[in-house]
């Protein structure tokens, strides 16, 4: 079978703190949410509404100690990802649900860091300043099932 891929690029803000949990085998873990907007035409009206789609995204391992430690909720990101859907049956109305998660490959941070307060420590391994880019070359391993690292 040839290869194929599914890769994405967002630009968007975070929709809120990312979730961090260290999973079952190890593997470092942050969830968060982003959100793109675009103007969209009303065509009964002429006028142009401004529509926000939402993304699931997850970071693994180094990626997501600098998701962690650096994307708060109404940051500005830029992120390539490889996109993943997942599928299971709801329990309590056997039916079929479906979730896109995209998997953090490659990370931009654009709204720059605070400034560290008089006494404080920059945060260890993570990039301080605008635009700074997934600290430490920091990349994410291949995981093709996010099922089975929890």
């Amino acid at each position: 079978m040839s290869k194929s891929f599914a890769k994405t690029q967002i630009l968007g803000h975070a929709g809120g703190n990312p979730v961090f949990q260290i999973s079952s085998n190890g593997y470092a873990v942050a969830e968060f949410s982003v959100a793109t907007n675009e103007q969209r035409k009303n065509t009964q009206t002429g006028e142009y509404v401004e529509h926000t789609s939402w993304h699931n995204v997850v970071a693994f391992d180094k990626l997501a100690e600098v998701v962690r430690d650096r994307v708060h909720k109404g940051d500005r990101v830029l992120f390539d990802g490889r996109l993943t859907t997942s599928s299971w049956e709801d329990k309590q109305t056997g039916q079929k649900r479906y979730r896109a998660d995209i998997i953090v490959t490659d990370i931009s941070l654009l709204t720059p860091a605070p400034e560290p307060q008089a006494g404080a420590r920059a945060v260890p391994g993570a990039a301080n300043g605008p635009a700074a880019e997934n600290s430490a070359g920091a990349t994410c391993d291949e995981k093709d099932d996010l099922s089975s690292i929890f």
